[in-house]
């Protein structure tokens, strides 16, 4: 008989590794006990928030969840929200479980999202009632472009790398993780946001997701001051493959919306920018849905590739020409706004969209930046 349980305690943990590296791989960087508790936030209770199925004492498929506020309307009310990860069932298993994981889910919470979504997911969350948002634009900043030349597609030329030709100016850059702390950072999100929907980018959400990530070395530039402090995150890559090289990976950038917050977010964008360029990366890409935030990217000179074609690859380690569009999925309960994509703020590390390709790799912590 099918039994769902809400959480997987970490004592059997043999288990899942084993059910991990059958349905994924062995390599995947869930697959280290060390990511998958920061992943999943283990506390001191030994559980971790998984649906798991059993079924004759075998498990049979799995949903994560990570339990965080978000925006749903007004910027200065939160709804209790949780964002979906590492859902995999059996082949074999009953039919229908994915949609029964799924519904548990969505009948204890007023909103929950996923990003990446499967080609096989997305049909069934669309059934199911949540909105699946294709691609997340991508914008790209480009440095040096015969250090690019080497890393385009089929699809693209060595022109079509000038209209992201970007030059960003030298800046003094800040001591990044020191500087993230309660003095430093209390945003007042009512000067962010008109309508506001999106994970709640809290001090306890920043320490965790970047300041404390068990594999990447993240920056975090502020500029501005504690109530209304704009935020640039980032990491360099190494290239590994069919060509060699470093990118930059810009994964969060958000400022407060009047003429001060849009000039601290150019600050801490050009910064991050600079730092990048002179780390020796040949570009740099942003991933991100709010139209306000991708203004700001615009302006520093970086353009929004092309719907129909990739000009650099977003899969860099090791270096692939498949095309990958980072989407959005969500599902907000009868009676709550339906926003625009334009209006959640959703960027390339919500939640698990920023993560180690393998835990094979080199240098998966890419190069230390100084």
């Amino acid at each position: 008989m099918l039994e769902i349980r809400e959480t997987f305690p970490m004592s059997d943990w043999p288990r899942m590794l084993a059910f991990i590296k059958e349905r994924y791989r062995p390599d995947i960087a869930v697959a280290s006990r060390e990511f998958f508790d920061w992943q999943f936030r283990i506390g001191t209770d030994g559980n971790s928030p998984i649906l798991s199925a059993w079924d004759e004492g075998e498990l049979q498929g799995i949903l994560g969840y990570l339990r965080w506020p978000v925006f749903w309307g007004a910027p200065d009310q939160t709804l209790d929200s949780v964002w979906t990860l590492y859902w995999m069932v059996r082949p074999e298993a009953p039919k229908g479980l994915g949609w029964l994981l799924h519904r548990k889910l969505m009948e204890r919470f007023p909103v929950a999202l996923s990003v990446n979504t499967s080609a096989q997911g997305g049909p069934l969350l669309s059934a199911m009632g949540w909105t699946l948002e294709a691609r997340v634009p991508r914008r790209l900043f480009v440095f040096d472009a015969e250090a690019c030349a080497p890393l385009l597609g089929p699809e693209s030329s060595r022109d079509a790398l000038s209209p992201f030709l970007c030059a960003p100016k030298t800046v003094e850059v800040s001591d990044t993780d020191a500087a993230v702390d309660g003095n430093s950072y209390r945003p007042d999100w009512t000067l962010y946001f008109e309508r506001a929907f999106g994970t709640v980018r809290s001090l306890d959400y920043l320490r965790w997701r970047y300041l404390s990530h068990p594999f990447f070395e993240y920056r975090v530039e502020l500029r501005g001051a504690p109530e209304r402090p704009a935020v640039c995150v980032f990491r360099v890559e190494r290239i590994f493959g069919a060509a060699q090289g470093l990118a930059g990976r810009i994964v969060d950038l958000y400022h407060p919306l009047d003429e001060q917050g849009r000039l601290d977010g150019r600050a801490a964008l050009g910064a991050a920018l600079s730092e990048l360029k002179s780390a020796g990366c040949a570009f740099a890409d942003f991933v991100g849905s709010h139209d306000a935030f991708n203004a700001t990217a615009q302006e520093a000179g970086g353009n929004e590739e092309p719907v129909e074609r990739q000009i650099l690859p977003s899969r860099l380690t090791p270096l692939q020409h498949l095309r990958r569009e980072q989407n959005l999925a969500w599902f907000a309960s009868k009676g709550l706004e339906r926003p625009a994509l334009g209006l959640i703020h959703c960027t390339r590390s919500d939640i698990d969209g920023d993560g180690p390709a393998s835990l094979n790799l080199p240098d998966r912590r890419g190069p230390r930046m100084v």
